[in-house]
């Protein structure tokens, strides 16, 4: 049976149509995309019919060549592409079942998935390695992007986990590796982003302040994180630290398992901090359940993820720090962290908020940050729609007062004039973006990387 007459029987089944007069014998693709899509691609498109979801839609249209379009609501104005609309309830199904026919799996590897506010990424990335060492092989998928056994391959997902179509992709094209080490947002768990599929192990790192803009309050929150639940397979493992007890009676699920965190001096300073120790524990338990009586693990082989408390030593003992830490338990944790590694330095610290995201954390940010470090420098994160002045005026309540502060929105001169003014035994902590290397500001998406100015900025400074 061709692709065509699947996918037409497909169709037919959720319109309840005996018939289906269209041609769809180019379809080879499908994606959500509709604005970059061809005419070989059937797209999914999730529409609403508020005045600004109309107007994109149509902006969407006049660039696409889609060859098919499945909606999920019926669009307010005309379509000339060919399309269908599909019951919200039906949506996911629908496009699961195409998928399958467009990019078969008869067998999907294991899917092994960390949630939690902070350590997603370090948790998976570290289990991805500890079970190459172990002779498996695994992929890891997550906010640094898709690794397949410890090397960075090209992706076409933008978010920490990728929505339903790249995901079902992405396995189908690495479906012979052993094992799939994915991060799972509160968002792709709220949004079905992994509808159908089944996990092996999950784990739950820890639960603090963050996206309630989306979710608005901490409760619901909580309830979309606690939905990995929703996806273990019956003889799996939820995961969770024994200092998370709270998390542990919330969840409240037989499957759940508690994880004690070894009191061991490991080489790599990345591994002697208490978080750390803490994600490192979770891979290792995950890791230890799979491989059984014969786990290893060797701990001066495994690299952090990407922008993760990474380390760049420079001048008279001073060291620069690049972190993704952007909530205020993320950012609490790695100044108190680094103060509690360099005892003997003083500490500046360049940060900012991301703009279209939750105002009430700004604040708290703030005070964190004043209350740990010795110098600060207030800058642009990721604006996004916002008036970056406007970010600052909503971190600048929660500020201690005596602390020496700066405001330069320009985050490349932020850095640049914090490491011009370095002296010795001090570090700089630059947070908030890590591994990203773009900034978002009214729609337009810039190149920036933290690190690389910092390496740029260090140049100059030896240089003068």
């Amino acid at each position: 049976m061709s692709n065509e007459i699947e996918i037409k029987n497909v169709l037919k089944d959720f319109l309840n149509e005996t018939s289906l007069p269209i041609d769809l014998s180019k379809i080879t693709d499908c994606s959500i995309d509709l604005d970059k899509a061809t005419e070989d691609v059937i797209v999914f498109y999730k529409n609403h019919n508020d005045e600004k979801s109309v107007n994109l839609l149509e902006k969407r249209l006049e660039g696409s060549s889609a060859g098919f379009v499945v909606f999920k609501n019926k669009p307010k104005r005309k379509v000339i592409l060919p399309h269908v609309v599909v019951d919200e309830n039906n949506f996911l199904d629908c496009q699961r079942r195409i998928l399958n026919i467009l990019f078969p799996i008869k067998k999907t590897p294991k899917i092994l998935a960390i949630t939690g506010t902070n350590g997603k990424t370090t948790t998976a990335f570290l289990l991805m390695q500890i079970l190459n060492q172990n002779g498996y092989g695994a992929c890891f998928v997550g906010t640094t992007g898709l690794f397949l056994n410890g090397k960075k391959i090209p992706h076409d997902f933008q978010t920490t986990s990728p929505g339903l179509i790249d995901f079902w992709k992405i396995i189908f094209r690495h479906k012979k590796i052993d094992f799939f080490c994915i991060e799972a947002s509160s968002h792709a768990l709220d949004q079905k982003r992994f509808f159908g599929f089944h996990f092996d192990e999950v784990a739950f790192t820890n639960i603090s302040r963050d996206h309630l803009d989306y979710h608005k309050n901490f409760e619901s929150y909580f309830l979309a994180k606690k939905k990995i639940l929703d996806y273990l397979k019956p003889d799996g493992r939820c995961f969770v630290l024994d200092s998370e007890d709270e998390i542990f009676q919330k969840l409240s699920d037989k499957r759940c398992v508690k994880v004690k965190v070894p009191e061991i001096k490991r080489s790599h300073p990345f591994f002697n901090v208490d978080f750390n120790k803490k994600n490192l524990a979770i891979a290792e338990a995950i890791s230890a359940k799979i491989v059984g009586p014969g786990f290893s693990c060797n701990y001066d082989e495994l690299d952090p993820p990407n922008g993760r408390l990474e380390i760049i030593s420079f001048g008279e003992d001073n060291f620069g720090v690049v972190d993704f830490a952007h909530t205020p338990d993320a950012v609490e944790n790695v100044l108190s962290e680094i103060k509690k590694a360099f005892p003997n330095h003083s500490i500046k610290v360049v940060f900012g908020c991301g703009g279209n995201r939750d105002k009430k954390k700004r604040e708290e940010m703030g005070e964190i940050v004043s209350a740990l470090s010795n110098s600060f420098v207030i800058t642009n994160d990721n604006p996004r729609d916002e008036d970056p002045e406007l970010i600052v005026q909503d971190i600048l309540p929660g500020v201690i007062q005596g602390v020496g502060y700066q405001v330069e929105l320009d985050r490349e001169k932020a850095i640049e004039s914090s490491v011009r003014s370095m002296e010795k035994r001090e570090i700089l902590l630059i947070l908030g973006k890590g591994h990203e290397d773009y900034q978002l500001a009214k729609g337009v998406k810039t190149y920036f990387s933290d690190k690389e100015v910092l390496l740029n900025s260090i140049k100059s400074k030896n240089e003068s």
